[in-house]
């Protein structure tokens, strides 16, 4: 008898084969293992792991599966895998991404581009929660108020044209007041504690620690992207200190100044100098670009100038006469002839027929 196989099926067939064949390219398993995440018997934790993965594109849940008696191991078996305290999942996701960057999308891009490290939180919100460990209340921006949640806190990477996360961490608070759940009984030497605390560490440093994992990574990178909320000086100069440059919005504070060519700033009069700067550099090629251009124009023999203006020389001379003589302003005269003061001037100092030009003669 044939067995029927429905279309649901066949499509998880094909997601199972392609997750198979990531895994196998990018050596999942191997970057599974580096971050301490091993079983001495049982089945293979790159099973397990892929299993999980599937589930998200497949849109199926452990509990159906279970029920349905699809899945080769038992439900505990998942469980000691998420809660295990050893694996260092910052190292692998990091890992991991460094070796996507390197396989698959540094060979389609060119030299000439610049990569970037770019630093951005936001609100993780989980207000139906009540057990979830070190849970405690943010502040969100966008609906102005205060939530249950965490701060994620994203390191990216991108060449211009793709973006490639990186590593993440959830933030907590440093004050006990203010979280729920605090875990007690893990064993300080393990990657779980140490998650915890960096968990409940200052964002700045997180910052810092997931720089370092990229760094250590070996995931090309020219600078570092972040906003204002990071820009504070003692946080430009780890990054700088840890082989980066830094493009950020700088912090408006009157407790921060800059020195830039060898003078202490204020945001504002900083913001103000580059301005100028970069006006008169502007200003610079403009009149270097026109030079070029009447310099080349001239070995071609077709510059000639501006073409001068006509003006009635015998009427200039006359009303000039009467200007001498007083019985006229030189404005009026200018207004009759038409012509600005500067060209005005120039014609008539030019020509000796200004009051200047006959006292000298005297």
């Amino acid at each position: 008898m044939s067995k029927i196989i429905t279309q649901k099926a066949e499509e998880n067939k094909q997601i199972s084969e392609r997750i198979k064949s990531f895994m196998k390219r990018f050596e999942v398993s191997s970057a599974l293992k580096s971050s301490n995440a091993v079983k001495i018997k049982g089945f293979a934790i790159i099973e397990i792991f892929q299993y999980l993965f599937m589930l998200v594109f497949a849109h199926r849940s452990i509990y159906m599966d279970m029920k349905r008696d699809t899945v080769p191991f038992a439900k505990d078996t998942v469980y000691r895998f998420l809660n295990s305290a050893r694996i260092n999942w910052l190292k692998f996701t990091t890992r991991l991404s460094a070796k996507i960057i390197e396989e698959a999308i540094d060979p389609l891009t060119s030299e000439q581009r610049e990569n970037v490290l770019i630093i951005d939180d936001s609100v993780f919100e989980r207000n139906r929660s009540k057990k979830v460990e070190l849970l405690t209340k943010v502040f969100d921006h966008a609906k102005r108020r205060y939530i249950y949640g965490f701060r994620m806190l994203t390191l990216g990477w991108s060449d211009g044209n793709t973006f490639m996360p990186v590593n993440s961490v959830l933030l907590s608070s440093e004050n006990d007041k203010t979280v729920m759940n605090i875990p007690e009984g893990i064993d300080k030497r393990t990657n779980a504690h140490k998650r915890r605390n960096l968990s409940r560490s200052k964002a700045n440093d997180a910052m810092i620690t997931l720089i370092k994992q990229a760094k250590a990574a070996c995931i090309k990178a020219s600078y570092v992207l972040f906003d204002s909320w990071f820009a504070s000086p003692d946080s430009i100069c780890k990054v700088r200190n840890l082989g980066y440059d830094v493009i950020a919005m700088i912090k408006k504070t009157p407790k921060v100044f800059y020195e830039y060519n060898g003078k202490m700033m204020s945001q504002g009069r900083l913001m103000f100098t580059i301005f100028a700067g970069l006006a008169e550099f502007e200003r610079e090629c403009t009149l270097q670009r026109q030079a070029e251009g009447i310099a080349e124009a001239k070995k071609r023999g077709v510059y000639k100038g501006r073409i001068p203006k006509p003006y009635d020389e015998v009427l200039l001379r006359i009303e000039c006469e009467n200007w001498r003589n007083g019985e006229q302003t030189a404005t009026s005269v200018m207004r009759k002839l038409n012509m600005s003061s500067n060209r005005f001037y120039r014609i008539v100092n030019r020509l000796g027929i200004g009051k200047r030009s006959l006292r000298h003669d005297n």
